[in-house]
């Protein structure tokens, strides 16, 4: 991958979990546990804030390695993200075709 394509890319996730202007604990954005996860702060960031996923980056870059594969490996078909929040893991996958 062209390195400003993951330029483009690493920034399209920071924007949709919405840590781009602001310091964000790691524990709120890959929580580490079911606990972690539940914390007011998780959800302050997460589901009242602006964040257009509940994912945290791990599971978007596990998003974007599977996408990835997929096209690498030449497998047919489409992409659908099933229980759509607000849509994050679908602008995800628009990108990477992108690119």
């Amino acid at each position: 991958m062209l390195n400003l394509q993951a330029l483009y890319l690493n920034h399209l996730k920071r924007s949709l979990i919405d840590i781009n202007n602001r310091d964000v604990p790691e524990s709120i954005i890959d929580p580490v546990s079911f606990a972690e996860g539940t914390k007011p702060e998780w959800f302050n960031h997460f589901w009242f804030g602006n964040a257009l996923t509940m994912c945290g980056t791990k599971k978007l870059e596990n998003v974007q390695f599977c996408v990835e594969s997929c096209l690498d490996d030449g497998i047919s078909g489409d992409f659908v993200e099933c229980g759509v929040w607000r849509g994050g893991v679908c602008m995800l996958m628009r990108g990477i075709l992108a690119t």
